[in-house]
């Protein structure tokens, strides 16, 4: 219970006064998910609560938190819509209390590329309790399976999906397409290419290419006819390297300011220059402000999806648009190709329609 409730309260009721989820973290931070779905009644208690930190347990009398927690809401609804309805199913006053700081999280489908990371930790989270020798794997069908799939359930039919896999496999070692229980899905005559490769849709992003990566993309891969692509992880600890030492060159330096063009903390830069075995190159910098040019608002994150991108694209475009081929360039699985595209065209929509 949110509130709590005083000894004898009502029947079945603890003999002492037992304190609410609120009590019980003061200070802290209380998540309520599906807040949408919360009875009118709970509304109306938690929107007391959100205004002067007061709580009422049944059989009591409200009382004010010295140190009332934090409150974090989730919800798959249009809480807005929900309280422009003749009758309002969620309370306008409590949705403006909540709206401090909302985010939008978009829909599974809508970021592909957290589908096969998301799987693979379900996988191990489920099988912790399996003795190494009969855990299971996803098998290639499996995987390309999930990247077909369209998830309307989001996270927890993804989550459902991997345990009901789990199940039927029952130590087998690995896990078929057919044990996840996804339905068929169609491949399309315009999805077919020579050889009967799955290939994509050009991604059809030349107008937002930036000259300035494509030049280092160039750099960092072989683009020759008789020269195969460099493996696609080889170029990119390379990129990392090269965007760490300019966040340097054009801070001076100071890891610190570094680490905030970069987008992360000082300590991760720090990890990041033990890993890349760069900390011989950091005697060699010389200052270079115009090298925070290059960054143009991106951080690190962004300048790497960039750069993926282009590889990717790259790579379609050498091999005639066959995937099979485009993956053998860049050194990586088909399955892993197929994710970093549709990500890559994902982020592309949803930058345009932003």
């Amino acid at each position: 219970m949110l509130f709590g409730y005083r000894a004898n309260a009502y029947t079945g009721a603890n003999r002492v006064d037992t304190p609410g989820i609120f009590e019980r973290n003061k200070g802290g931070t209380v998540f309520l998910d599906e807040i949408g779905d919360m009875a009118p009644l709970m509304q109306t208690k938690l929107l007391r609560f959100m205004q002067d930190g007061s709580i009422q347990p049944v059989g009591g009398v409200a009382k004010a938190m010295a140190e009332p927690p934090r409150i974090i809401t989730a919800t798959h609804q249009d809480l807005r819509a929900m309280t422009l309805e003749a009758r309002p199913r969620f309370r306008q006053d409590l949705f403006y209390r909540l709206s401090v700081a909302p985010f939008h999280i978009s829909a599974l489908r809508e970021r592909p590329e957290d589908i096969l990371p998301l799987a693979q930790y379900f996988l191990s989270f489920y099988q912790k309790s399996v003795a190494a020798s009969l855990r299971s794997i996803l098998s290639r069908e499996s995987l390309e399976a999930l990247l077909a799939h369209r998830w309307p359930g989001n996270v927890r039919e993804l989550e459902s999906a991997i345990r009901r896999a789990i199940a039927q496999a029952n130590g087998t070692g690995v896990i078929r397409k057919a044990q996840l229980g996804l339905p068929e899905v169609a491949v399309g005559v315009d999805n077919i290419g020579h050889a009967g490769a799955l290939t994509f849709p050009p991604i059809e992003l030349a107008e937002d290419r930036e000259p300035a990566l494509v030049s280092v993309v160039q750099q960092q891969t072989h683009h020759s006819v008789e020269d195969p692509i460099r493996k696609l992880d080889d170029a990119l600890q390379q990129y990392k390297t090269k965007v760490i030492l300019d966040s340097l060159r054009a801070n001076r330096g100071n890891r610190s300011r570094a680490a905030k063009l970069l987008g992360m903390t000082p300590t991760h830069l720090h990890r990041l220059i033990t890993k890349l075995h760069i900390r011989k190159m950091l005697e060699e910098i010389e200052a270079d402000p115009s090298a925070a040019n290059y960054f143009q608002g991106k951080n690190m994150k962004s300048l790497l999806q960039e750069f993926t991108r282009i590889a990717v694209e790259t790579a379609l475009i050498r091999s005639g648009n066959n995937v099979e081929q485009a993956a053998n360039l860049l050194g990586i699985t088909r399955v892993r190709l197929e994710s970093l595209h549709r990500g890559a065209s994902a982020r592309i929509r949803r930058r345009r329609s932003a």
